[in-house]
């Protein structure tokens, strides 16, 4: 019996794998025309569907024993009601009506254990699901007690706009490995800070720190009002409740089926189209927004398409920028624009009159010319530099 439940579990996990891997490769099917990894992936699809099979194949054979086995003991429990009763009429104990009542209600019992043998298997394959499903049950809950108060606070500052500060964190990975052993930056309205550094340093893990998606392991991370810190009783400490904050953009492409408009107000939906339009012109998206027939109502495809990676990180921009969020994150999100529109982007968001802090990761030198202040992700650590490491950094981009 344990090793169908075995068996079952791994066949579940199986299923999970090959639909994860139909899943990744039709997303990803114009690499692999473009690599011509074609068969390739055909071969990989081919084995996981083997291995699938055989998996499948031998929880069906052990499905088949178990029944079998089951059903041996029922044939043998109703043969053995069927000898007792004969017997007993032979020697006179019973007579022929008490052994026919009794034949009777033997047979019904076998019927009922008939049926429970057929429940095994259904029994086996529900256990393990209730199992994977308590595994998400489980899952630590994010706390969203100090909403009321990320609101009241969000009230009171909203003119002046809110600062970030990060001191001394600290934060490991799950199995261990180090990010981060002592990193600090800081961050104010109408500024653009820079994190720079290797790729696999820490930069978007200190954007996922900063959205307390993970909670560091040691140090503090907070926000206050205005630009100068008032102490302990004026910030509030980063929690998932503080994510109403901010607005961000990740790597690559993040736009959703439906038109322009609907992604737009998925951020804000009492949006006018005139807010729309505004932002879609600090994004430089207007331009090739009001160029198409239907304009805001023009309709994206599945992940964006429709639209290159370039317009389409600028409408995620313009998202951001209509939510008008105190605080934005932009995780590589200009990495597909032109210098020209990249420059012109930056510059809008630095010169719009709406309170915002900004904060950008970037491999690119033309970023670094707009940004206050660049923190360098290196070392497990997070270093301000001075201006003369800011033009070394751009000479060796």
């Amino acid at each position: 019996m344990k090793r169908m439940v075995n068996n079952n579990q791994r066949s579940a996990a199986m299923g999970a794998k090959l639909s994860g891997f139909n899943q990744e490769t039709f997303s990803n099917i114009q690499t692999i025309k473009a690599f011509s990894l074609i068969r390739l992936y055909v071969e990989r699809l081919k084995q996981l569907q083997k291995d699938y099979i055989e998996m499948r194949l031998d929880f069906r054979k052990m499905s088949i024993w178990t029944s079998l086995l089951l059903s041996v003991v029922g044939m043998v429990v109703s043969y053995a009601s069927y000898g007792w009763g004969i017997y007993r009429v032979w020697s006179g104990v019973i007579t022929y009506g008490t052994m026919t009542m009794f034949l009777s209600l033997s047979g019904t019992l076998t019927g009922a254990l008939n049926s429970l043998t057929s429940l095994v298997p259904t029994a086996i394959g529900l256990t393990t699901s209730a199992g994977r499903l308590m595994d998400i049950v489980e899952m630590p809950r994010e706390n969203y007690d100090k909403d009321d108060e990320v609101e009241e606070f969000l009230a009171k500052h909203r003119t002046e706009g809110i600062s970030l500060a990060m001191e001394h964190v600290k934060y490991a990975y799950h199995n261990g490995t180090q990010v981060f052993e002592d990193a600090s930056l800081v961050a104010h309205p109408h500024e653009i800070i820079a994190l720079v550094g290797p790729s696999g340093e820490g930069k978007t893990t200190m954007l996922r720190l900063i959205l307390a998606l993970m909670q560091p392991k040691d140090g503090k991370a907070f926000l206050y009002g205005g630009r100068e810190d008032p102490g302990e009783a004026g910030r509030i400490v980063l929690s998932p409740s503080a994510r109403r904050l901010f607005s961000y953009v990740p790597q690559g492409n993040t736009m959703f089926s439906g038109s322009i408009a609907e992604n737009m107000r998925n951020v804000k939906p009492e949006a006018t189209d005139e807010e729309i339009v505004e932002c879609l012109k600090l994004a430089c998206a207007w331009e090739f927004v009001e160029k198409l027939p239907q304009g805001i109502h023009s309709m994206i495809q599945e992940r964006g398409g429709g639209f290159s990676e370039g317009q389409a990180q600028r409408l995620s921009i313009a998202r951001a920028l209509l939510r008008k969020s105190p605080l934005l994150l932009l995780d590589e999100a200009t990495s597909a624009l032109d210098v020209a529109t990249e420059r012109r982007v930056l510059k809008n968001i630095m010169q719009d009159d709406y309170p915002r802090t900004c904060i950008v990761t970037t491999h690119r030198p033309t970023v670094l010319s707009a940004c206050k202040r660049v923190y360098a992700i290196r070392e497990k650590k997070s270093k301000l530099l001075d201006e003369e490491e800011i033009a070394e950094l751009m000479r060796t981009f």
